[in-house]
């Protein structure tokens, strides 16, 4: 079947073959996954278009594919995009393409590699040669110069009468020098390395866009998933591994980017604000004894009244410790009286 792609991404293409203009803002690169759209038309930068085109999908007996990264993987978003299509005439199925590649794909994948490997090395091949051939030029044109220069010389000596002595030079001179055709015509064939077998996704370039934005994949990873039997789907394939290796890929996947991704959105607890409020309300106390402390007139006030409640805890201390001893002797003594005397037999 021929199925037609809705997304950010197609309206894109689409407005891009209409030939509507497109401005290139610097800074702004946007992802694969939501392309920014600059075009300066309302109706296409605010996403109106794309949600005309789904409710007009919605009403077509047509195969369509929904090919978002970042809403694909979260469940709301994933019942919101099957409530479009209730018509009995759909058939919904989700792919689960996650984990480890199957050999269509790597098969697939390294066909691409060998050919941008191939065209890599031609490039460079071509290079070289024109390098080469540039090189050639030069030298050859240093030749025919040097060659007209010796048979310049060579006529002038015949005009002079000086036949035998120039019919000899003739001799050596002989004709002029030529540029020689390269006779390797093809680049030398290109294999994939072991490592480059080994790898199982191609590695995006340092200036390729990417996929999916750091900011929306920071505010929603957490909540990836992968869909379930109980949200609407007629059939959910899992064409590279079982549903249970995905599942167990993806909450690893999880936990380790919770460890290494930057939470943009991140909000502090209640517990938090209380300890950050109290942690304010003593620092700026201890400024204030700081400042007091520097000047000194207080120093001395200070100084004086840390002593006082020093000898007020000692005296508190001294008697709190004589009334513990007190009441240690009362509970010995009335412990004495409590004991009975045994009853002596006749």
């Amino acid at each position: 079947p021929h199925y037609a792609e809705i997304s950010k991404r197609m309206v894109v293409e689409w407005a891009t073959r209409s030939g509507i203009f497109r401005q290139k803002v610097p800074g702004i690169k946007g992802s694969n996954d939501r392309p920014e759209m600059n075009f300066g038309m309302p109706h296409l930068d605010d996403g109106t278009v794309k949600q005309i085109l789904q409710s007009a999908a919605a009403a077509q007996q047509r195969d369509l594919l929904f090919l978002e990264v970042r809403n694909n993987l979260l469940r709301d978003e994933r019942l919101q995009a099957l409530r479009r299509f209730r018509l009995p005439h759909f058939k919904k199925v989700a792919k689960v393409l996650v984990g480890q590649p199957n050999d269509d794909y790597l098969q697939h994948l390294h066909e691409e590699l060998l050919k941008e490997k191939q065209e890599k090395v031609f490039a460079e091949f071509q290079q070289k040669r024109q390098e080469h051939a540039q090189l050639k030029l030069l030298e050859m044109q240093k030749k025919q110069v040097e060659w007209a220069r010796q048979k310049a010389e060579l006529a002038q000596k015949q005009a002079e009468g000086a036949d035998a002595e120039a019919a000899a030079e003739e001799v050596v001179l002989g004709e002029e020098p030529k540029i020689e055709e390269d006779t390797e015509e093809h680049p030398p064939a290109v294999e994939l390395t072991e490592e480059e077998k080994k790898c199982c996704f191609k590695k995006p370039s340092p200036d390729a866009t990417l996929d999916l934005m750091a900011s929306a994949l920071s505010s929603s990873f957490a909540s990836f998933t992968i869909p379930g039997d109980d949200e609407g789907f007629d059939e959910v394939d899992f064409s590279w591994q079982p549903r249970e290796a995905v599942e167990d890929y993806v909450r690893r996947w999880v936990q380790e980017h919770k460890i290494t991704t930057r939470i943009d959105d991140l909000q502090p607890s209640e517990w938090f604000r209380e300890k950050w409020q109290r942690w304010r309300d003593d620092l700026q106390r201890w400024h204030v004894l700081h400042i007091e402390f520097k000047d000194p007139a207080k120093r001395v006030a200070l100084m004086a009244a840390k002593a006082k409640e020093k000898e007020e805890q000692e005296l508190a201390q001294k008697v709190e410790d004589k009334e513990q001893k007190e009441e240690e002797k009362e509970a010995d003594q009335n412990g004495s009286k409590d004991v009975e005397m045994p009853e002596q037999k006749e």
